[in-house]
């Protein structure tokens, strides 16, 4: 993963955002083909790695389970909302 500090880093990207995408460029994994995994929008998942778009938890969850970051991922599920 890329060295960032613990906010923000030196261009204002989130280091969440710069991790997603260092994250699937090191599994070899193109934008669409996460995207599609995760159900979201190529262009929204393009913006979120750029930090131009805000990530929220249900997004976050689904990148990460499409990243297979399970460690990630059993730390999210408290915070999902109910589904009823």
């Amino acid at each position: 993963m890329m060295n960032a500090p613990d906010d923000l880093s030196v261009d204002g990207t989130s280091t969440a955002d710069l991790s997603l995408r260092a994250v699937r460029i090191r599994l070899g994994l193109s934008l669409r083909s996460v995207a599609a995994r995760a159900g979201v929008d190529p262009a929204q998942l393009s913006r979120i790695e750029r930090g131009e778009s805000q990530l929220t938890v249900d997004v976050l969850y689904r990148l990460a389970t499409a990243l297979e970051l399970h460690v990630l991922v059993r730390e999210l599920e408290p915070h999902l909302p109910r589904k009823r």
